[in-house]
């Protein structure tokens, strides 16, 4: 049926008028059985705050697994992914600024992921100097004044390698596995592990880490020379004396040596090279500052 204007008008009223008792009818009853009936919120706006990760969970490593994933070689680094790795290695500096056992400490509840957390640190520190030296100088080894003396934010707290190194050791109650975790950034003295540390595998990593580092040439080098002399880098010769007492105390013996100690860290495949140095002199391995670097793609 077709409708005048007029008509139109009279409808709309009619209708208005419905609506408006249904709604006040509504109130009075809501009032009456004493519902409530709040008005909507709006959803809160994401801010970068809010989409951070919680305190407790687990800081996010993925950029230094990608970069070791890359760079790390044998007993080397290899340059051309290194320089190409910088965005990485500052996104991941940036990160360890804000978060660390002391900023963040529901993160790092025991001492193991702080012992985690100091050796990734000072493994990426060392790193971003050696692809500073590479991008800056043409020459092969370390500015003699400046070897890794750089300084960087880490935890809210100006720390250099030095500072992160006594930290990872001191967290560890002077494990001296530690040690060989923490890249000496030389061609000699423990090479940069491929993977990161993770607190809940520390010590089957360190074990791991142990042994690779104890068959290396750049940790332990035998001299078949007219010397006949057991190389030890200078973070493995600073603490022989611990080492062996630690070896004597659990085996109840005496007149142990720190051959005695390597040999129960030895594989099979190394122990008769190991043998082999029975009776020889223990000396420090002649350090060797050329940059720890090759071309290997």
């Amino acid at each position: 049926m077709a409708y005048s204007i007029g008509s139109r008008s009279v409808l709309f009223t009619n209708c208005v008028l419905i609506v408006l008792f249904v709604a006040v009818s509504g109130t009075n009853c809501s009032r009456q059985t004493g519902a409530v009936h709040p008005a909507p919120r709006a959803e809160p706006r994401k801010t970068a705050s809010t989409t951070q990760p919680s305190g407790g969970e687990p800081i996010d490593w993925s950029d230094l697994g990608l970069v070791l994933s890359r760079v790390a070689a044998a007993d080397s680094v290899r340059s051309d992914p290194l320089r190409a790795s910088e965005p990485l290695i500052e996104r991941m500096l940036a990160r360890l600024a804000m978060h660390g056992p002391s900023t963040t400490p529901s993160r790092f509840p025991d001492s193991s992921s702080r012992t985690a957390y100091y050796i990734n640190a000072h493994n990426l520190m060392l790193l971003a100097e050696l692809e500073g030296v590479l991008v800056s100088r043409t020459a092969g080894r370390w500015p003699p004044t400046s070897m890794n003396a750089g300084r960087w934010t880490i935890d809210g707290v100006e720390e250099t390698v030095f500072t992160l190194q006594a930290k990872a050791i001191g967290e560890s109650a002077n494990d001296w596995r530690v040690r060989m975790a923490l890249f000496s950034g030389r061609r000699d003295g423990p090479a940069l592990w491929p993977r990161i540390i993770l607190g809940d595998m520390l010590d089957v990593q360190l074990d791991e880490i142990t042994r690779a580092a104890l068959a290396s040439p750049r940790v332990v080098v035998i001299d078949h020379g007219l010397d006949k002399r057991l190389l030890l880098c200078e973070e493995l010769f600073a603490i022989q004396s611990e080492l062996v007492a630690d070896y004597e105390r659990r085996l109840k013996t005496r007149g142990a040596s720190i051959l005695n100690v390597l040999l129960e860290w030895a594989t099979p495949f190394n122990r008769e090279t190991l043998n082999s140095a029975v009776g020889y002199a223990v000396a420090k391995l002649p350090r060797d500052a050329r940059l720890p670097v090759s071309t290997v793609p």
